[in-house]
């Protein structure tokens, strides 16, 4: 993983003192560009002959390279620090990337989730860069230049700014001493000091209502929550944002009183969802569903909202039933890999032991939580049918 991320347009490259502004979507062009080799292998293809599989993403926040395989660990270890760490670029090959990133952009703005993804963002936020699509406008992906992508990996791929997190079963003695064989046959450049352009923010949400015509048969809602956590400390995003998770979850989950009531008035089509993400200085909440009434049913969320009562029975059985689900989880390696990884992009550390933290959580605490956190900050999404 490198801390470079969609939502970083405007930084001082290394090697200079001033701001450069580069295109939105850059940090998804690299990270498709890092495949790319000069003998003209194709990497996917070496991990697969080992019978591993290979994929990256890019976030807000981060771009992540990842393997999962069962047999030749060492092998695959080493084909992706090599890969990560070796950017191959021609002017050639980004040309030809851009035609294919194109029609990937395309196909998410045909997507209904992706574009209600990107409608929360630029609902949430009118100045942070996370509010554009990660993959950048057809016009940004166009614009891109091999300059411009030499100037992000130099920037952002330096071992001071990436992170690597394995799990499994490795023993952690030998797959260190492979690391450090690896890195030791290769020479860094002195780490550079990352300033990345920080944006004021304003607390209030950018657009209030946005409906959307799109090809779906059921529309879909969202009712979502821009939190100001500007003033909280690291320990205290954690413990809110768990607890703002608790409140969504036992007001508008899978587990909710609401939603059996929802299907059994068939308002709702399937189920209720509903996400908190941390965007730094503030987080988003929100909750979706299908629904035939649109507008009934987002009246029906902002009453349950405002109105609705958990005791401290409710809220004692739902920490079981949390802590539970992170027991569970426990045997998952993918789930402990993913925790670990969102605990350092958003923290810089990793909290291992989550189950004692809800443990000592008090109904007390909840209430003063729920108390402190300000829901007045919201908008409305709605998806309809394409008008014929």
């Amino acid at each position: 993983t490198t801390f470079f991320g969609s939502r970083i347009d405007e930084f001082v490259p290394i090697g200079s003192k001033k701001m450069k502004k580069v295109p939105h979507g850059i940090a998804h062009f690299l990270e498709h560009k890092m495949f790319a080799q000069p003998d003209g292998k194709d990497v996917m293809d070496l991990f697969s002959e080992r019978g591993a599989s290979v994929n990256a993403y890019t976030a807000f926040d981060r771009t992540v390279y990842h393997f999962s395989s069962n047999t030749a660990f060492e092998e695959n270890l080493n084909t992706l620090l090599d890969f990560v760490q070796n950017l191959y670029i021609t002017e050639e090959n980004v040309e030809k990337e851009k035609g294919i990133i194109i029609q990937e952009a395309k196909m998410y703005l045909d997507r209904p989730g992706s574009r209600h993804y990107y409608a929360l963002l630029d609902q949430m936020f009118s100045k942070d860069s996370v509010r554009y699509p990660g993959i950048g406008s057809i016009e940004d992906i166009r614009s891109i230049t091999v300059e411009e992508l030499q100037m992000c990996y130099d920037t952002f791929y330096h071992p001071s700014n990436m992170m690597l997190i394995i799990s499994g079963n490795v023993d952690p003695d030998k797959t260190l001493s492979i690391i450090k064989e690896n890195q030791s046959k290769k020479t860094f450049g002195i780490a550079p000091k990352i300033v990345v352009k920080k944006y004021s923010e304003p607390k209030t949400v950018h657009k209030k209502n946005i409906v959307l015509h799109m090809n779906v048969k059921i529309p879909k809602i969202s009712y979502n929550f821009k939190i100001d956590m500007r003033n909280w400390d690291t320990k205290k995003r954690r413990i809110y944002l768990t607890l703002l998770s608790f409140f969504f979850d036992m007001h508008f989950g899978s587990r909710s009183i609401l939603l059996d009531r929802l299907k059994k008035q068939h308002i709702i089509s399937n189920n209720l969802g509903y996400s908190v993400t941390n965007y730094g200085d503030y987080a988003v909440c929100s909750i979706d569903g299908e629904t035939e009434f649109p507008e009934k049913c987002l009246e029906i969320l902002q009453n349950e909202l405002y109105q609705a009562i958990i005791t401290k029975k409710d809220f004692e059985r739902y920490k079981k039933v949390v802590i539970s689900d992170i027991i569970y989880a426990s045997d998952d390696i993918y789930d402990i890999n993913s925790r670990f990884l969102s605990q350092m992009a958003h923290y810089r550390q990793v909290f291992v032991n989550n189950i004692e933290d809800i443990r000592h959580f008090t109904f007390s605490a909840y209430q003063k939580a729920m108390k402190e956190i300000s829901l007045q900050e919201y908008g409305t999404i709605i998806l309809l049918p394409q008008k014929n």
